[in-house]
């Protein structure tokens, strides 16, 4: 029994991440890395891909922002922006998973002044998030 506990603290340690940057522990293998590029308007987020694993159906190789002429690589707009956490900045890396597509929460006030996003977007749901 005694052994178990120590397997079960080293590897508690050794898997967790050494500088201490990840708030939350991400233990799905469904969650993937990704920066928050922009975030608009009524909650219009647009969320670069930092992982490989990713399939690259999910997000645009490159979009350009019209509004400020920047061109950005893996990125994709967030289809729930009723769920998207207010909290996050721009430029903070986080855990994401991609959701099935549901329908907005009948609370979700639908806002007509639309940042731009890609045309690709995608149902996201944190998982965990770096300090900034």
């Amino acid at each position: 029994m005694r052994i178990l506990f120590i397997i079960f603290i080293v590897i508690a340690f050794t898997s967790c991440d050494k500088q201490g940057d990840v708030q939350q522990v991400v233990t799905d293998s469904t969650c993937f890395k990704g920066k928050l590029v922009l975030f608009g308007l009524c909650g219009n987020a647009v969320v670069q891909v930092l992982d490989d694993r990713m399939d690259p159906s999910f997000y645009e190789k490159t979009w350009k922002d019209e509004s400020t002429g920047i061109v950005y690589e893996n990125v994709m707009g967030n289809a729930n922006f009723c769920n998207f956490p207010g909290e996050l900045k721009e430029g903070q890396e986080f855990y994401f998973r991609i959701d099935p597509p549901t329908s907005l929460p009948t609370d979700c006030v639908n806002c007509k002044a639309l940042s731009p996003t890609p045309q690709t977007r995608q149902y996201i749901q944190i998982c965990g998030s770096s300090r900034k």
